[in-house]
């Protein structure tokens, strides 16, 4: 069980960092130009707080939260 839970500890942060950046770059296209796609109304609650151009940042925010935490479950 402490194996699995280890496992899971490392997979889910960079899971789904990289879940969300998969999706941001495959709506990144439609973002710029303007163009809703469904993919794009889809995962509106990523970009939908930031400027069209920085359609990225809800990657760097998850990335300092999930620092954040880490640093304070270690402590």
């Amino acid at each position: 069980m402490k194996l699995v839970a280890y496992v899971l500890i490392c997979v889910w942060p960079i899971g789904v960092s990289v879940l969300y950046a998969a999706l941001l770059i495959a709506v990144r296209r439609s973002l710029l130009a303007h163009t809703p796609t469904p993919l794009s109304r889809a995962t509106r609650f990523l970009h939908r707080d930031y400027v069209p151009g920085l359609y990225y940042w809800e990657i760097i925010e998850l990335t300092r939260r999930i620092v954040l935490t880490g640093v304070i479950a270690l402590l």
